[in-house]
């Protein structure tokens, strides 16, 4: 790792001590390359270098414990043999409450735990020291608790949260079908649409700017480029002749003018309406009169004034 690497991290962790408590998934890339002083495009590459490495192992959800009535507890353990690091983590997957590890570089990972008492962590500690491989166990430490965020999740948070992760090590395992009761399957739903909603509202200026674009500016600039086209065909005659004769290339510039506003429609209208055909051809007939119109005005106008 370089210096780089280190700005990086600390742009993503917020100039905090680093815990994993202090990781946001949500990060932009451009949101960590004005932390760290570099160009999006930096960032983005160093990001994936860092997962095709293997140093970025992935994103996760991590709930407050404590609104959910237990804890975050670490065990760490010296293992016997680091290479049969695999086979130690497969079977504490099986300890009820274990859901992520944390390996070090060393012979050392951290089995991380949910408890809802103090002596239930005790309960898993037993149970973690009792595995295949573990050579030493520390006494179960408490993670520092996550300050609430304005909202008390409930039982049915708890089983999102872990149908969603599955609670592996290794990775965020995919939900079988079927093994998630119907109240999860609604609930995920109401976040997924809320999601969606969310993203739509965000995209609503880059959506008005694109019909604004295909309605009126592209009209604009096509139509004042159609008339120089035909003052450089007057002022060229006697030199050279131009590729197309300027009716011929107003008539090209149309064409493109509505399969761009058709192209440009089409997009937004899948940000708006998840493709729904009706949406497009009521997008097209709302846009397409005004932006030849516009196109027709502007190219008139123009050769007036030229």
């Amino acid at each position: 790792m370089d210096d780089l690497d280190f700005r990086i991290l600390a742009a993503i962790f917020g100039e905090r001590l680093w815990r994993f408590t202090d990781w946001d998934p949500r990060i932009s890339t451009r949101k960590i390359a004005a932390r760290a002083g570099v160009a999006p495009s930096t960032v983005y590459e160093r990001l994936s270098n860092w997962q095709a490495s293997g140093f970025l192992q992935g994103y996760g959800v991590l709930p407050n414990p404590r609104l959910l009535g237990g804890r975050f507890v670490g065990h760490n353990v010296r293992l016997a043999d680091p290479s049969a690091r695999e086979a130690f983590v497969g079977a504490a997957e099986r300890i009820e409450g274990v859901f992520s590890f944390f390996h070090h570089a060393n012979a050392w990972v951290s089995v991380m735990t949910f408890a809802q008492s103090a002596e239930a962590s005790w309960r898993q500690s037993e149970q973690v020291s009792r595995l295949e491989g573990g050579e030493h166990v520390e006494p179960p430490h408490v993670l520092p608790e996550i300050p609430p965020r304005g909202r008390n999740p409930d039982l049915l948070d708890w089983r999102i949260v872990k149908a969603l992760a599955g609670w592996s090590g290794h990775s965020l395992v995919p939900v079988a079908e079927g093994a998630v009761a119907p109240e999860v399957l609604s609930q995920l739903e109401r976040q997924f649409d809320r999601v969606e909603r969310d993203l739509r509202a965000e995209l609503r200026p880059t959506v008005d700017a694109m019909r604004a674009t295909a309605t009126f500016f592209a009209p604009v600039v096509l139509g004042v480029s159609g008339a120089l086209y035909g003052l450089l065909s007057e002022a060229f005659a006697t030199i050279a002749s131009l590729p197309m004769s300027p009716p011929t290339f107003h008539v090209a510039v149309a064409v493109y003018l509505v399969l761009a506003t058709a192209g440009i429609l089409h997009f937004t209208s899948r940000l708006e309406g998840a493709g729904d055909p009706l949406a497009l051809g009521d997008a097209l007939s709302r846009a397409l009169p005004i932006g030849f119109g516009t196109y027709v005005a502007t190219l008139a106008l123009a050769q007036l004034a030229l």
